[in-house]
Order: structure tokens, then C-alpha cells, then sequence
């Protein structure tokens, strides 16, 4: 799926428009790896971040940390976690986690990339659009500087 140019997804999502349960999945696959490679890119490609992934500033590390404040909806998790966000994880760990005692407790990876991985391959289609568009304000803000303004 990692291969498949862009060109030829767009091909395929053309054919998609009455939707059963096969092409529902093979629709959310698209949006997965369309989303989930844009943001890798981005932040690959930020001089500021490292590429060593033993790097406290591995681009990775930023990149899962930016995908939680977005599931989060903005929201630090040390002012909790919204519902929507605990809905998420419960998915994930099978878990309630409703504060962020909860989160630190979690037996999360020690993997950036696991754990980025593992937040999209939970989200629905709705859910992958939401973040990728939450990710665009987010990093629209951060470049221009507008980051202090609340949301």
C-alpha cells in the first residue's frame, strides 16, 4: 500500500461512491495511508527535528505528540482528557482512561513510530480526516506564529 502512487488512489477512490462494507475498508485504508504519509513527510522533512531516532528531537517523538494534543482537541493532557480522545484509547488499551494519571500509567511502547502507527490503524475514516485537519491548524498556527492564540 506504501507504494501505490497517488494517482492511481485517486483513480480508486473515484470508484468508490456507493459504499458496502469491502470498499468502506479499502476507502478508510486510502485515507489512512494518504494522511498518515503527509504527516510523516512533513515532519521527516522539518531541519529542526532529528532523523536519529535515539534523538530526543526524533521528528517522530514530535509527530506522536502533536497527533495526541490533535485527538485531545487541543487540550493539554495535563487539563484532561476529553471524551472523545478516552474513546480512542479505550479502543487502543481496552481500558478506561479518563485522566492523565490514566494515560501515564498506560503500557504504551517506548516507540515513537509504534505508537503513531497504532493511533491511526484505531481511527475510523471520520476520525482520520478530523485529525488531519486539526494537524493543518495546528501546524498552520506553529509556522505563522499565531500559536499563542487560543484555538
Amino acid at each position: 500500500m506504501e507504494n501505490i502512487p497517488f494517482e492511481l488512489i485517486v483513480k480508486i477512490m473515484s470508484f468508490l461512491p456507493v459504499m458496502d462494507s469491502n470498499k468502506k475498508g479499502l476507502n478508510r485504508d486510502i485515507i489512512e495511508y494518504h494522511i498518515k504519509t503527509k504527516w510523516i513527510k512533513k515532519y521527516e522533512s522539518i531541519d529542526v527535528y532529528s532523523l536519529d531516532e535515539d534523538h530526543d528531537d526524533y521528528f517522530y517523538n514530535w509527530l506522536e505528540n502533536d497527533i495526541i494534543l490533535a485527538l485531545n482537541n487541543q487540550l493539554p493532557l495535563f487539563k484532561g482528557l476529553t471524551t472523545e480522545f478516552s474513546n480512542i484509547l479505550k479502543r487502543i488499551h481496552n481500558n478506561n482512561v479518563t485522566t492523565y494519571i490514566d494515560f501515564d500509567e498506560l503500557d504504551m511502547q517506548g516507540e515513537s513510530k509504534y505508537n503513531v502507527d497504532l493511533y491511526f490503524e484505531v481511527l475510523n475514516a471520520s476520525e482520520l480526516k478530523d485529525l488531519d485537519r486539526r494537524l493543518e491548524i495546528y501546524n498552520y498556527r506553529l509556522d505563522s506564529g499565531f500559536l499563542a492564540v487560543p484555538f
